[in-house]
């Protein structure tokens, strides 16, 4: 009988805490909270709008592929320029002018750069002088600093990035 009655005061109690407003309330907000978790990086990233793209300039170090693959999570791409007022506004509105940073624009077929987010072949080219050309071991596109100029550079090696997206976040 003293173990039933026990069971029976647990149980009511349970009910009354569970039930109570707080605890719905903190249940609905951990709820809300869960599905938005994987979204929160992405909305406390800054991105700059430039007629219908949003883009992205990072702050971490990592190599073209990795950006790559960095900007596909974010629902993006490495940048794609179509034109130079659009490679000109984003140089200008990029985190740190004083760096370089990667762009989705790649040789890996020697001599044909061609942009990874459709594989069109890119008919705006902003070398800086010297580069576009240098070699089978620079096959990636990358913004030099402080200017809207382009160098290909190796792979592997580690600068920011900037990502497109159509949405914005």
């Amino acid at each position: 009988m003293k173990f039933q009655f026990q069971f029976a005061l647990l149980l009511t109690v349970s009910t009354f805490v569970l039930s109570s407003p707080f605890i719905a309330n903190s249940k609905s907000a951990l709820s809300n909270m869960r599905g938005g978790i994987g979204k929160l990086k992405i909305s406390e990233r800054k991105w700059y709008k430039y007629k219908e793209h949003c883009y992205y300039s990072s702050e971490d170090l990592t190599d073209w592929f990795t950006a790559e693959n960095s900007c596909r999570k974010m629902d993006g791409y490495l940048v794609k320029f179509d034109e130079k007022a659009e490679n000109e506004a984003i140089s200008s509105n990029r985190r740190l002018k004083k760096e370089h940073y990667w762009i989705g624009l790649t040789d890996l077929k020697e001599g044909e750069y061609r942009w990874i987010y459709d594989q069109t072949k890119a008919t705006f080219l902003p070398w800086t002088r010297g580069y576009g050309a240098s070699g089978t071991k620079y096959n990636c596109v990358m913004l030099q600093r402080k200017i809207a100029k382009w160098i290909d550079y190796s792979c592997g090696y580690k600068w920011r990035y900037i990502c497109e997206s159509d949405h914005c976040y």
